[in-house]
């Protein structure tokens, strides 16, 4: 920060957890991690924070000093509650920082009354306050990648609402069938070391636990939610298929697994995400396609909200990375194409609520056309190749790389070509074919030239003639630009935004001073 308040005093005691609890047998401090959190939460000028613990989702409001288990709706006193201290008669202190003010505890100090443990509070760094927000640090941003008017075509229309994986089928109530011994024994058998695995590095906060709780009674941040009982039977579905061994179970199920090391909405996309997988609904070879584009998709928003996240100071335990992508999900998923169970999902985050303002329209749509250019169609591309080309006996019916032969012999007039000369048994597609193929399943016809061959084949004579597909109503396009003016360096120009405040897009130095939140537009 440009401001500085520095305080220096002599103590004589060193202090512990200031954040406390009133239990039963009175009050205790709350754990150092979850200390963290209020902190953080009240420093920001959150009036409420949520954090998950024990098991429960728990609800702080500053504003009454009450703590609520969001499960049971039970509530406890908490209070910030400084050690008293004693300080001598001459103490060293500078206040280089206008909008900076100590606030101190019951002490005394030179004479003058003052009460106990000095705090700073960044007058701008409070909703209420509204002063000069903490400056976005600077990061480090690649430039997007040079692509053929082609490939920049194909890419504009695989990140449109055109592409998007649909909603899921409604989902059967699976019971419980185990109890909790022998759902630990699932677990332990098929998952080596959960033993060890910990909720975000809590120490003595088994993720087994968790995973336990969550089979039993579902995730407790969707306990109120239309997904509550649609995420609870999808772990369960995962958890009796590792059981009983079924293909593909045990490694969906150590996915999931591994999800409960992080926060809920972590663990709601792996348990949906390998749920899904299990119902294995019926689908096309468009439908396959669409999914692989979805998982690509999904990447491009991961580095789109890496770096918003490390330009507002993060990652930490308010400004991280799965909140801040569900925020983005909602706000610009549909612009984009992503997945509708996920942009359900995301909707229903609450931390991503709290902690991120809703963007304004123009900033989704600066969002997508980043995620748009940090889309990897060479890596999608290489990706299709590779899975078509494993292609072999044991394919399954449903494998993409069988719906896609049962595609060629549909949609290609020498449904041969696509097989190696030698002994015409594998399936031999390189990332020509593959553009090509993509171009016609999403825009109706290739973009390749007249010279364009593959196996002395003209290309675009491998395809029976099709109507070109539109775009989708109401769609029209973010181009290939993300809109930012790249700077010589490389660097996001750090612009003026607070994580609870407004949002400033912090992408071109002359829109420094707009706000990009929805509020603010």
């Amino acid at each position: 920060l440009a401001q500085v308040f520095v305080f220096a005093v002599a103590m004589s005691e060193s202090s512990s957890s200031v954040w406390q609890i009133r239990l039963d047998h009175g009050w205790e401090a709350f754990e150092e991690e979850t200390a963290r959190q209020l902190q953080a939460a009240r420093d920001q000028g959150e009036t409420k924070v949520t954090y998950f613990g024990r098991g429960s989702c728990y609800e702080v409001d500053f504003s009454c000093m009450k703590q609520k288990n969001l499960s049971t709706d039970f509530t406890r006193s908490v209070r910030f509650a400084p050690l008293a201290r004693k300080a001598p008669a001459s103490h060293a202190f500078a206040f280089g920082a206008p909008g900076l003010v100590p606030a101190f505890g019951a002490s005394a100090f030179g004479g003058v009354p003052i009460f106990g443990a000095p705090m700073v509070f960044p007058m701008g760094g409070f909703a209420a306050a509204g002063g000069p927000a903490p400056k976005r640090r600077r990061v480090e941003r690649p430039p997007p990648p040079e692509r053929s008017e082609r490939l920049k075509r194909l890419v504009g229309r695989l990140c449109s609402p055109g592409v998007q994986v649909g909603e899921p089928a409604p989902v059967e109530v699976v019971p419980a069938k185990l109890n909790a011994r022998a759902l630990q024994k699932v677990l332990t058998t098929h998952v080596p070391g959960i033993a060890t695995f910990l909720y975000r590095e809590q120490p003595g906060s088994q993720a087994m636990k968790f995973m336990v709780s969550a089979y039993m009674s579902g995730l407790q941040a969707y306990q109120n939610s239309p997904l509550h009982g649609h995420l609870t039977s999808l772990l369960r579905l995962v958890v009796h298929e590792a059981q009983e061994e079924k293909p593909g179970a045990v490694s969906r199920l150590r996915e999931v697994a591994e999800a409960f090391k992080d926060c809920q909405a972590v663990q709601a996309r792996a348990i949906e995400r390998a749920g899904l997988k299990a119902r294995g609904e019926a689908v096309d070879f468009r439908e396959r396609v669409v999914a692989l584009v979805g998982e690509y998709k999904g990447v491009a928003l991961k580095m789109v909200a890496d770096e918003e996240v490390r330009a507002r100071g993060g990652p930490n335990s308010h400004v991280d990375p799965p909140h801040y992508e569900n925020r983005l999900i909602s706000d610009f998923g549909e612009m984009v194409g992503l997945p509708k169970a996920d942009i359900r999902r995301a909707a229903l985050d609450t931390h991503a609520d709290q902690r991120f303002p809703r963007l304004s329209e123009r900033a989704r749509k600066k969002r997508s056309r980043r995620l748009t250019a940090l889309f990897d169609i060479g890596a999608l591309l290489r990706a299709f190749a590779a899975e078509v080309n494993g292609f072999d006996e044991t394919s399954s019916g449903d494998s993409l790389a069988r719906l896609f032969l049962d595609w060629v012999a549909e949609s290609m007039t020498n449904k041969h070509v696509v097989f190696d000369e030698a002994t015409c048994t594998k399936v031999e597609v390189n990332n020509e074919l593959a553009t090509a193929v993509l171009e016609v399943l999403f825009l109706g016809e290739t973009g390749a030239t007249p010279e364009e061959t593959f196996r002395e084949h003209n290309i675009r004579d491998l395809f029976h003639p099709r109507e070109p597909i539109p775009d989708h109503p109401g769609f029209s396009g973010f181009g290939e630009s993300d809109g930012v003016s790249e700077s010589n360096d490389g660097l996001v120009p750090a612009s003026d935004e607070s994580v609870s405040g407004s949002y400033e897009d912090g992408e071109d130095e002359d829109d420094e001073d707009e706000d990009d939140s929805e509020e603010g537009s």
